[in-house]
């Protein structure tokens, strides 16, 4: 990554005993932020442009402010030749 904030990008976090949590989207200084109960959750960011990523068994402890930050990496693009032939 370039350490370029990303912003608009898609926060979900998911309990590990099941069931989805919240989402969020980031800000223009790439950040979010969101309330989470006390357990282990996995953490998925997707943005256009990047490769989506999921992080798992992040911790979250009671009356504690965790930081979890994601480097995203971009999408590679790729290129088709087109041929066209005349008839």
């Amino acid at each position: 990554g370039t350490g370029t904030p990303i912003s608009a990008a898609r926060v979900v976090a998911a309990s590990v005993e099941g069931g989805s949590g919240p989402e969020t989207w980031t800000d223009a200084t790439g950040t979010y932020t969101m309330t989470l109960s006390a357990g282990s959750y996995s953490l998925s960011v997707q943005s256009d442009g990047y490769l989506s990523q999921t992080d798992t068994g992040l911790s979250i402890y009671e009356g504690q402010v965790t930081i979890h930050d994601f480097i995203l990496v971009p999408a590679a693009r790729s290129y088709f030749p087109l041929i066209f032939r005349s008839p």
